[in-house]
């Protein structure tokens, strides 16, 4: 409640863990007050997905990642995720987060009615290749633009922005350009109940038939 106070209330999503204890009174706590409530950073398993769904939670956050790297083959997060129904999800579709497997798997699974793109952009997103300290670790940027702890050997977030997460959807052809626009632009609005009317564009965002591709303008 601090916290949303602190936000004078714009605090329109929250994601938790299923499996924590008091997960479900916080997600009918959260619902009440008209808040989007998601899982993420979790290791729910299909009962603790039902229970949350139960209890108000619609929303998958980051979709097939921030789980542990090694999962049992049948029972783990993700097979629960596709199991259990009326879930939405989001997914990073920046080409290091995902393979196009998976990616297409949600497609197929959710509907595009029912996913949303995000970039996970981490402060370093654009930079060049190299070796930098963010978010209190040191981190290298590959060539490929994919960002990682070397120590660790983990992704620290992603270096692209939500446009080059869009176009790697049509690079791959897993969506057509209406569909990249409805899970980029008009289903994350839907889900947090903000009309395209209320936005204020800085820059123009167009579709270059040539290249098919996104470009800001």
């Amino acid at each position: 409640q601090e916290l949303d106070d602190l936000a004078a209330g714009q605090v329109k999503l929250l994601t938790l863990a299923a499996e924590l204890s008091g997960s479900a009174a916080l997600i009918k706590w959260a619902v009440s007050l008209g808040k989007v409530v998601a899982i993420g950073h979790s290791n729910a398993n299909r009962s603790d997905l039902e229970q949350a769904r139960e209890a108000g939670a619609s929303f998958l956050t980051h979709f097939g990642n921030a789980v542990p790297n090694m999962l049992h083959r049948h029972d783990n997060p993700l097979i629960a995720g596709f199991s259990v129904e009326g879930y939405k999800v989001s997914i990073i579709p920046d080409g290091h987060h995902l393979n196009e497997t998976f990616m297409r798997a949600v497609v197929r699974v959710f509907g595009v009615e029912n996913i949303i793109a995000v970039s996970d952009a981490c402060p370093l997103a654009g930079f060049p290749p190299g070796r930098y300290t963010a978010m209190n670790q040191d981190v290298i940027i590959e060539d490929t633009g994919r960002i990682i702890n070397p120590e660790e050997n983990h992704l620290v977030g992603s270096s692209s922005r939500l446009i080059e997460c869009a176009n790697k959807l049509l690079e791959l052809k897993i969506l057509s350009p209406q569909q990249v626009v409805q899970v980029s632009l008009t289903n994350p609005l839907a889900l947090i109940g903000v009309s395209q009317d209320q936005l204020r564009p800085v820059r123009e965002v167009v579709l270059n038939d040539l290249h098919q591709k996104f470009e800001c303008r």
